[in-house]
C-alpha cells in the first residue's frame, strides 16, 4: 500500500483518474503505476496481490459508504485476463486504485480493457436507491430529526444510521416498510 505522499506523486505525474462509470461497466485504460508491496514497478510479471492505477476506469472507487466495485483488467480489446480487480478505492481525492491479483505481466503505459462484475455493481446500485427511500420513509414518519449519519451499502444488503432517542414501533416499521415497497 502507497503512502499519501507516493499516491500524490503519482497523481501529479500522471494526473486524476478520469471516472467512466456512468457510461458503462466496461472502458479502456491506461496503466499509469502498478505497485506492490508499497514498491512502485514499471513492470509486473506472474502472481501475487497488487495495484494497478489507470488513467481512466469505469471501476467505482469506496466512498460515502458505498463499497468499491470489483472485476477485471484484461488485455486491450478484451483479450486474455491480467488482473483480477478484488477492491477499488480512493484513497485521495482524484485517484482510483485497483487492488486485486495479478496473472501474468502488466507494464506502465499499456492499454488495458477494464471490465466492471456488472451484475454485482447493478445489486449495488438498488441498494443504494433503496438507501433514498428508506431516508425519505424515515423522516416523513419518524420526522426531520431522522437525518442521515451514515451508511453502508453493499451488493448483498444496506444499513442506514441516523439518530434516534428510541427505537420504532411496529406501527412506524410497517408503514416505513410500505413506503420503500410502493
Amino acid at each position: 500500500m502507497l503512502t499519501r505522499r507516493s499516491l500524490q506523486e503519482i497523481q501529479r505525474r500522471a494526473g486524476e483518474t478520469r471516472f467512466l462509470g456512468y457510461e458503462g461497466t466496461e472502458a479502456e485504460g491506461r496503466v499509469v503505476a502498478i505497485v506492490r508491496d508499497g514498491m512502485e514497478f514499471e513492470e509486473l510479471t506472474g502472481q501475487g496481490e497488487a495495484e494497478v492505477i489507470l488513467d481512466a476506469t469505469p471501476f467505482y472507487g469506496e466512498g460515502g459508504g458505498q463499497v468499491g466495485d470489483r472485476g477485471e483488467l484484461l488485455e486491450a480489446g478484451g483479450g486474455s485476463e491480467l488482473f483480477t480487480v478484488e477492491d477499488t478505492q480512493k484513497p485521495i481525492a482524484g485517484l482510483i486504485v485497483h487492488r486485486g491479483n495479478l496473472h501474468g505481466r502488466i507494464r506502465v503505459g499499456e492499454t488495458v480493457t477494464a471490465r466492471v462484475d456488472a451484475e454485482r455493481r447493478a445489486r449495488t446500485m438498488r441498494n443504494h436507491t433503496a438507501t433514498h427511500l428508506l431516508h425519505r420513509a424515515l423522516r416523513n414518519i419518524v420526522g426531520p430529526e431522522a437525518h442521515q449519519a451514515g451508511s453502508l451499502v453493499t451488493p448483498d444488503y444496506l444499513r442506514f444510521d441516523y439518530p434516534g432517542d428510541r427505537p420504532l414501533t411496529a406501527d412506524e416499521k410497517r408503514a416505513i416498510e410500505t413506503r420503500c415497497d410502493a
